[in-house]
This record gives C-alpha cells, sequence and structure tokens, in this order.
C-alpha cells in the first residue's frame, strides 16, 4: 500500500482511486483469487469509506466487503485482504457484506 502524500484529505474521490489501485495489484499478484473472486475487503467506517460514491464501486465491480462494527475504536481494521475461508471459520463472529447490500453513504457520483 502507498502512504497518503503530506497536505492530501482523504475524500470518497482519493479513496476510489486508492481502491482501484488495490484491485490492479490483486489482480497482478494474486490472480488465482482475483480469477475465483475469493478476496474479501475489509477497512473500518470512515467517512470516505462509507460514502455512496464508494460503495458503488465496490457493487460495480463485485467486491465483497467485510463490515467493521460500528463505534469500536479498540478494534482496528487489518488493512488488507482476508480470503473467504478464513471468514468462514468464524462466520458466526463477523457479518460479510456482499456487494450490493445496503449501506448508506455521501452523494457523491
Amino acid at each position: 500500500m502507498d502512504w497518503v502524500p503530506e497536505g492530501q484529505t482523504v475524500n470518497q474521490v482519493y479513496y476510489k482511486e486508492v481502491l482501484t489501485n488495490l484491485r490492479e495489484r490483486m489482480r497482478k499478484r494474486r490472480p488465482e483469487m482475483w480469477k475465483n473472486g475469493s478476496w474479501i475487503l475489509h477497512q473500518d467506517n470512515a467517512p470516505a469509506q462509507n460514502a455512496l460514491f464508494v460503495n458503488k464501486f465496490l457493487t460495480k465491480h463485485k467486491i465483497t466487503e467485510l463490515e467493521h462494527p460500528p463505534y469500536s475504536p479498540d478494534l482496528a481494521p487489518c488493512d488488507y485482504f482476508i480470503s473467504k475461508d478464513q471468514v468462514c471459520v468464524k462466520r458466526k463472529q463477523v457479518r460479510v457484506r456482499r456487494c450490493g447490500e445496503g449501506k448508506s453513504g455521501g452523494a457523491h457520483e
């Protein structure tokens, strides 16, 4: 992953660029997971990540997201992908949001 440049605001437009780069890296570095869709994006509840603009991008590209519980400052996102097999082990403890499931956010398009 890249560091956010000094002075850069992490808004929904910037975050979508990050996700676009992440998808491309996933395609190149993990082609087997890319082909069968066996990867999950884990992120926290930052406003840029919950924006409608970003959620439409995730839905359009069929990116499965592991939801982060709201108001959980003691839980940090893992900042990388995990496979669906790893999530299945603890399915009762986490909620996996499939692409297209409802989640409200900002109005930028």
